[in-house]
């Protein structure tokens, strides 16, 4: 009877062994996508996000059976994304702003399901400060006072205002502007183009918006300086307005307006 209930116990141990051993060539590591440096892994439910006029992004497929089965999932939004996969490198290319899903699977029902999110180079600038910088050494105190109540005044933007910049060209140059005198106020709309330099004398890089704005069935062109302060997500904004008082102020030399902004976090973008 003992000798009986061994050889049954070890039946039983063969066919648990042999049956781990069959499930464990079934079980594969989930897919998932590595970046072509391998320093970036995207995962089940990750976002991918992707800028609008590149040519995306390229990752390896990890994980499932390596027999690779790809669909874009689209709901609201159609064509965001293009993808092309030559059996190695799998390339997500964006089309137009929106999201969409990329799901990969295989032919052993495993299943990744990636968000990739296009959205275009936008730039974004908080209005934190206003500096006014006014030279003339033959103007009077009440003259400058002057000066500086009415840049103040007349400012293109004021303290909460904001400055947006979304390109429309994959050469990042140009596009259209909307600028916020003040957080509650409407905003005004404009083009833009942009031409990036360095500044000898501030021995920093800056860019160079000309901006056309409307202005009584016409426009009115604007030309802003913008510099990167040493602090980080810091920077000037700076405007010359000394041709627009000269012609009251004879012995105006310069008038600088100076709009110190910040890039919002993008909780405050969500919001």
């Amino acid at each position: 009877m003992k000798r009986n209930l061994f050889s049954a116990l070890a039946v039983l141990t063969c066919i648990f062994f042999i049956s781990s051993l069959s499930s464990c060539g079934d079980s594969y590591s989930p897919i998932t996508l590595t970046s072509i440096d391998g320093k970036t892994v995207v995962s089940n439910n990750d976002t991918i996000k992707l800028t609008k006029f590149t040519d995306g992004e390229q990752y390896n497929i990890k994980g499932g059976n390596g027999k690779y089965i790809i669909d874009i999932i689209e709901n609201d939004n159609k064509n965001v994304i293009t993808y092309n996969y030559n059996g190695e490198i799998l390339t997500i290319s964006p089309v137009k702003e929106g999201s969409s899903y990329l799901q990969i699977s295989d032919s052993e029902d495993n299943l990744s399901r990636i968000i990739v999110a296009v959205q275009n180079k936008n730039r974004c600038y908080i209005v934190k400060e206003i500096k006014t910088n006014i030279i003339g050494g033959e103007l009077t105190q009440n003259q400058i006072n002057e000066i500086n109540s009415k840049m103040m005044e007349n400012s293109i933007a004021k303290i909460g205002g904001r400055f947006e910049f979304t390109y429309i060209s994959k050469d990042f140059n140009n596009g259209n502007v909307s600028i916020w005198t003040s957080e509650d106020e409407d905003y005004i709309s404009g083009i833009f183009n942009q031409n990036s330099s360095f500044d000898d004398d501030l021995k920093l890089p800056t860019t160079e918006f000309t901006i056309m704005l409307p202005s009584n069935n016409n426009f009115q062109e604007i030309v802003l300086n913008l510099y990167e302060q040493s602090d980080e997500n810091k920077y000037i904004l700076s405007h010359d307005v000394t041709d627009i008082y000269k012609g009251q102020y004879s012995k105006l030399e310069e008038a600088t307006m100076e709009y110190i902004l910040e890039i919002p976090s993008e909780t405050e973008n969500a919001n």
